[in-house]
């Protein structure tokens, strides 16, 4: 089996520390694994880990032994490597909403910022399962939105546009366009009755992830839409923060990511209407 070499150091504090969900059974079988030459090299590297493509997307599988995996979805965004693990908090509220939705059991574990102990997942279906599990997720709101400590590695050297794999125009393309969707969602985990504080707070997070988004390799069109994306983000973040006569705002542009906008925006200056609509 061949690996991708990647940085053990900062999954293994993730799963340390209680974020990363684990699976009794790994996400890939033999079948499954790939290698890509783009990939090789200087990934400030420690130890392996494997390869695997399901569907369009690319996953690595982490064994932290005793039967526990973990795995992340990874991605090339210019010569950064990033990776995006499965959500603990999301993996709790689909089972605690459907029970039925993955094989499962809840346990219980002592998290060292809170110092108390607090449910988990640990995932118990079968590896096909797992697969089928992940592809149908893979597009939910908080499933693989976050980010493992140190979760993006700069490669030394340029990591040239492939032909095909991982470091191709039309995957760096596609993967370009998933994570300008998710973070374009990332106001939807706020509640329609979210502070302005809270606003600000969660749009300062999806600009800083826009602004890490590379357009090497990636499409005209993926590469505009992400910019405009970003100048919008931080218009409506400046006037998130202006004044009390703003306070509608927050209420209008987050309902109309979760609900109907018209409702909090009337009332609304002409320009904040347009913006918020």
């Amino acid at each position: 089996m061949r690996y991708v070499l990647i940085s053990m150091v900062a999954l293994g504090a993730s799963v340390l520390t209680g974020c990363v969900p684990p699976s009794k059974h790994p996400l890939y079988t033999q079948e499954d694994v790939v290698f890509d030459e783009a990939l090789l090299g200087d990934w400030q590297a420690v130890n392996g880990v494997p390869l695997l493509k399901l569907g369009d997307h690319y996953f690595i599988n982490f064994d932290g032994g005793e039967d526990d995996h973990t795995f992340y979805r990874v991605s090339l965004s210019g010569n950064q490597l990033e990776v995006r693990q499965l959500g603990g908090s999301w993996l709790l509220g689909l089972v605690e909403k459907d029970p039925k939705a993955i094989q499962h059991e809840i346990k219980e574990q002592e998290f060292p910022f809170s110092k108390k102990k607090e449910p988990y997942v640990r995932l118990t279906a079968s590896t096909k399962e797992l697969q089928a599990f992940v592809l149908a997720h893979v597009y939910d709101q908080g499933a693989f939105g976050m980010r493992p400590p140190f979760s993006r590695w700069e490669r030394a050297r340029k990591v040239d546009v492939a032909e095909s794999g991982i470091a191709s125009k039309s995957q760096r393309t596609f993967d370009h366009w998933y994570q300008l969707r998710q973070n374009l969602l990332g106001l939807g985990v706020l509640s329609k009755d979210a502070k302005r504080n809270e606003v600000d707070q969660q749009l300062g997070l999806i600009c800083k992830d826009l602004e890490g988004l590379s357009t090497v390799g990636v499409d005209d069109d993926a590469a505009e839409c992400s910019s405009i994306a970003l100048k919008t983000y931080r218009k409506l973040a400046r006037l998130v923060m202006v004044g009390p006569e703003q306070t509608k705002l927050p209420e209008a542009f987050v309902r109309g990511l979760i609900e109907d906008p018209f409702r909090a925006a009337k009332g609304l200056p002409k320009d904040q209407k347009e913006l918020a609509g």
